[in-house]
């Protein structure tokens, strides 16, 4: 018979057994067995035992078998033969549950359990089983169970007749091991040998087994894993890495084909284990395999559909699609053994098929399972088109609907493309001349080989940002990186996926883009939490993980947001205590030296440090906690140690200066809350700030879009993209109505962003980040072909598929911590704590935040150039007094005043808060056909902006060209500047050539200027800050004796190569 493409003997098909070791020959043994003793012979010296005088012999075989087989924990009888003294031939001993529950049998004796064993070989039987018993239960010594041995058979009547009987009687338990379990012991449960050897047997009939090549690997693999499993019950680190090892030696002595009873010990423990130190998906998973070996390996279909119904249970409590695939793989086995006729009582499908249909509704109309609706939905399809094509029914609609379903399937990472691949590839023997199953069949193809196309390009570029990464070059890294984590989004790459994350991450933190670490730190925890629910492993990943996450948080200061890692951290170790090994300690210690820094630095003026102390002695962060009342005036209730050790050292403050100016943290610390919280990051020179309002779901929104510009920006230099502020502020609100937006502020820095939190797709979220950035690049920031660099970093850098991974930030970040995070440090307080008010309010706060690695570029931020290029500078007037008896005063000329007024009030809040940096610089001699004009020029004064090495300056200017008819107005600004070392500036409008006179187009106030300068234009060359405002096409006056040498002709002649004729 053809079933799925094979040709099957029907007589295979009642045997589960024999049908999958057909189909699946690599999940069985392949070693064979040489026997020379068969069933006659072993029942032949078995019923001569007596006549033999072999009854020592026959109790040591059974002495033997029963400690393989039964249980291990046997006393043996030192009487004579026949009971002897003790009245029982064996024994059992009281064994801990913490040794028994290790043992690899299914049913043992167990605690305090007493079991008694008689043996014996006398043909007449049922008089010596009344006498054994009798015997033993008079010893008084509480036998719950008593096993009678003998060597003759004897029927199932007389077995359950005498066990109704001997319970009344005596209410114990007596069970009778016959010839039938004795040939069982030794041609099916691996007691040949022991037959042979303790019966005095011919050497010649000892069985001789022929290990197959399969079963040598598979046999050292499960000596590799018991040996593992045996050290770890020796360390005691029972945790979840151990009940997978369980399971696993547990599924390679199934493939081995080892006793049945050591498999069944073997799952048995595996399950129990799973119960106790493992995860819930473990013990489904042990579950699970416990159901398919009963229908594959022992043929017993009501044992598999008793672990299906508790797969059932288990389903109920918690869906994903690892769970729906095994559960509906053991539904398939009951439907087969429904069909073959496989079960002793008779059951009806139709309770599964609705149960099955009724769950498919259910997840049709939930949001938060597509993945699972999905993953069933494709598995009904296949089975209904399998049935009606065995059925001679039309499949044209069900090959329609997974066709579509089957394209959604790259989209979900937990759906495995190969195994249904396969399952098509099977239906494919039922199916015939049918153009939808073509349709099917080349799109998978063409899938396929698009998916391990990807996976093989996202391995090289993987390689190769491991390698930049190893050479500390994380700008290629993240280039490489960012090109393969789409690539590993597939389900047979998972485990790739999360390396690739967590390096990617690794590479943006070193470069103190911390946002976008985060972001991946985050993926790759919620892809290892989800680990944990598909497989049950809890991978030492995790901890790593966290700790990175503990110190991103210190190094952008965020306090409380550590803290809510920490107590993550914790919860997982006390989870998983064997995670707590000697590195586990060192990290601990290193994050809380990091937090003791950090507070040193820091002024600790803000009210949360009043709770911190306790707070840090609760998470043990003992130095922080010394160091924090340090810094907050209670050296006496500092730990002895810490005044011993710490502050009796005479050069304490000289260390302590030195920390405090250490660069441990790229900005001052800050606790979150509610009412208001900023968020920022310095990238490429900008700083940008987030200020939210609300709780974490802000919080991670705020983070989430901080990572995206980070991102965007991380491989883009100053030829790609000039920024032109140093810094951009935005307001982010979260409401429950409304539409979610990026709008403009009232300055050309400044945005508000609204997210209604209750239709707000992931969609919404990528549009809002896309918005912002496009606001971004138009207003704040200039290059010379956008279009261009954007196809040029997408190609090169993969900066598309490094935005796209960014964008499921706020629900990773949900699913990592579901409702229990703290945006508050307040929320964890407790009210045996105390509060320590600041007593050192002398305490300074260092004002300097541009530390880290971004903070290389300068950016000025004098010119508004949105707002100059709307208010259309027009030129210069001036008011000056004919007399000199006051400071001139440059007017600069707009167009559109009431644009020009947004740029005087940024230069006048500038100047009160002495940080305007302005200077005027005025270039004579710019055409030699008419020399009274000249040139104004507003720029910074680059030489008042601190450099230190490796840093540079982005400056923005403007100048304009003033064809003066004669030099008397500059000649005199320059006298009375000459005179009083400043000058004022101001705007006003004008129209017509004319300045208005109407106050509202005027600006109202005067800003002193003391940084003017005069200079000729023949005197400037390439490399000056001016160079700026001398074109390809200028004409400047050079003075006699100058015509080869001046500056300026070399700097226009480099023009006119670059940009040819303006």
């Amino acid at each position: 018979m053809n079933i799925l493409g094979m040709e099957i003997d029907t007589a295979d098909i009642k045997s589960p057994y024999q049908f999958y070791r057909k189909i699946r020959p690599e999940y069985f043994s392949d070693s064979h067995i040489k026997k020379d003793m068969g069933e006659g012979m072993f029942s032949y010296y078995m019923s001569n035992l007596s006549k033999d005088m072999k009854q020592d012999q026959f109790e040591e075989m059974t002495k033997q078998m029963i400690g393989k087989l039964v249980t291990p924990n046997l006393i043996p009888s030192t009487g004579p033969a026949g009971g002897g003294d003790g009245k029982t031939d064996l024994e059992t001993y009281p064994v801990d549950d913490a040794i028994s529950e290790k043992w690899y049998y299914s049913d043992a004796c167990k605690g305090n359990e007493k079991w008694a064993f008689a043996i014996s070989c006398k043909k007449d039987w049922k008089s010596k089983i009344q006498s054994d018993v009798q015997k033993i239960v008079g010893t008084g010594r509480g036998f719950n169970k008593i096993y009678f041995c003998t060597n003759q058979l004897v029927s199932s009547k007389n077995r359950a007749d005498l066990y109704d009987k001997y319970k009344a009687d005596y209410s114990v338990d007596v069970f009778i091991l016959d010839l039938n379990w004795y040939k069982q012991a030794v041609f099916e449960g691996g007691c040949y040998d022991i037959a042979i050897k303790t019966l005095n047997l011919d050497d010649q009939l000892k069985e001789v087994k022929v290990e197959g090549a399969g079963d040598k690997r598979k046999r050292e693999k499960l000596a590799e894993i018991d040996k593992k499993i045996d050290e770890t019950k020796v360390n005691g680190r029972l945790d979840t890495a151990y009940v997978d090892d369980l399971l696993a030696a547990a599924i390679l002595s199934r493939e081995l084909e080892l006793p049945k009873f050591e498999i069944k010990g073997r799952f048995s423990l595996a399950l129990d284990q799973a119960r106790k130190y493992g995860t819930s998906q473990q013990e489904f998973n042990v579950i699970y395999q416990i159901g398919w070996t009963s229908f594959y390996w022992f043929e017993d279909p009501e044992e598999m559909y008793q672990q299906y119904l508790q797969l059932k249970d288990m389903l109920q409590k918690e869906i994903n699609p690892i769970r729906i695939e095994k559960c509906y793989n053991l539904y398939n086995l009951v439907n087969i053994a429904i069909v073959l006729n496989l079960f002793q009582k008779e059951l009806s499908i139709q309770n599964e098929e609705k149960y099955w249909n009724d769950l498919f509704q259910k997840l049709s109309e939930d949001d938060e399972h597509k993945s699972s609706y999905l993953y069933l939905k494709i598995s009904l399809l296949e089975t209904q088109i399998i049935n009606s094509q065995i059925k001679g029914e039309n499949i044209a609609e069900p090959l329609v609907q997974l066709r579509d379903a089957l394209k959604e399937v790259p989209r979900h990472i937990d759906i495995s493309f190969e195994m249904h691949a396969e399952i098509i590839r099977q239906i494919g023997s039922l199916v015939s001349d049918n153009p939808v199953f073509e349709e099917i069949v080349d799109m998978i193809a063409d899938q396929s080989a698009k998916r391990h196309s990807e996976i093989s390009s996202a391995e090289v570029h993987f390689t190769r940002g491991v390698q930049n990464l190893e050479k500390n070059d994380n700008l290629n890294a993240i280039r490489h990186f960012g090109k393969c984590i789409i690539g590993f989004q597939k389900e047979e790459t998972k485990g790739r996926l999360v390396q690739a994350a967590g390096m990617l991450a690794f590479a943006y933190k070193g470069l103190d883009l911390m946002y976008s670490a985060k972001n991946l730190f985050v993926k790759a925890l919620t892809l290892m939490f989800h680990k944990i629910e598909t497989d049950g492993l809890i991978d030492h990943l995790i901890i790593t993980v966290l700790f990175e996450l503990c110190r991103h948080e210190l190094r952008v200061g965020n306090i409380n947001a550590f803290i809510n890692w920490l107590f993550l951290l914790d919860r997982i170790v006390a989870i998983h205590p064997s995670f707590m090994d000697d590195s586990y300690y060192q990290q601990r210690q290193k994050i809380d030296s990091i937090l003791a820094i950090i507070s040193l630095a820091s002024p600790c003026s803000e009210q949360e440090w009043s709770m911190m102390p306790d707070i840090c002695k609760h998470f043990e962060l003992v130095v922080s906690k010394d160091t924090i009342l340090y810094r907050l005036g209670y050296e006496e209730k500092t730990s002895q140690e810490f005044k011993d050790v710490i502050l009796a050292d005479p050069k304490c403050k000289e260390h302590i200066a030195g920390l405090v100016d250490s660069s441990i943290s790229l900005f001052k610390p800050f606790f979150t809350n509610k009412k208001s919280t900023s968020l920022k990051t310095l990238v490429n020179g900008c700083t940008f700030v987030v200020t939210f309002y609300g709780d974490e779901k802000c919080q991670a929104y705020a983070e989430m879009l901080l990572s995206f510009i980070e991102s965007f920006l991380a491989t883009m230099n100053a030829k790609d993209i000039a920024i032109a502020f140093p810094k951009i502020e935005i307001v982010l609100k979260v409401k429950k109505s409304g539409k979610t937006t990026v709008k403009k502020g009232s300055k050309t820095t400044e945005y508000k962003i609204n997210i209604n939190q209750v239709t707000a797709t992931e969609q919404d979220y990528w549009n809002l980040c896309t918005q912002f950035l496009t606001f971004f690049l138009t207003l704040n920031s200039q290059m010379i072909n956008a279009k261009e660099m954007f196809d040029k970093k997408n190609v090169e850098d993969g900066l598309r598929d490094r935005l796209v991974i960014l964008s499921n930030y706020q629900r990773e970040f949900k699913l990592v911590f579901n409702s229990d995070y703290k945006i508050g440090i307040e929320q964890w307080w407790l009210p045996k704590f105390e509060k320590y008010p600041n007593k050192n309010a002398q305490n300074s706060e260092k004002s300097e935040e541009r530390r880290g690695k971004q903070a290389n570029q300068i950016i000025t931020d004098l010119i508004d150039y949105p707002l100059w290029d709307k208010a259309l500078w027009s030129g210069c007037g001036y008011m000056m007094p004919y007399d000199g008896s006051e400071p001139p005063i440059i007017l600069l000329m707009f167009k559109h005043y009431k644009h020009a007024k947004g740029i005087l009030e940024k230069w006048e809040s500038d100047y009160r808060a002495k940080i305007l940096n302005l200077k005027l610089t005025f270039i004579k001699g710019v055409d030699k056909e008419h020399p009274m004009w000249y040139k104004v020029i507003i720029a910074p004064d680059l030489k008042k902006i601190p450099l230190d090495s490796g840093r540079y300056v982005v400056a923005t200017s403007r100048f304009h060209l003033m064809q003066a008819k004669d030099s008397r107005n500059l000649d005199m600004f320059e006298r009375l500047y000459s005179k009083y070392h400043f000058a004022g500036i101001s705007a006003v409008e004008i129209d017509n050539a004319q300045m208005s006179s109407d106050p509202e187009k005027r600006y109202p106030h005067v800003i002193p200027v003391t940084n003017i300068e005069f200079r000729e234009a023949w005197t400037i060359g390439e490399n000056d800050p001016d160079s700026m405002a001398i074109l390809p096409t200028d004409r400047p006056v050079i003075p006699n004796g100058h015509e080869n040498d001046a500056p300026v002709l070399k700097l226009i002649e480099v023009k006119k190569k670059k940009y040819g004729k303006l």
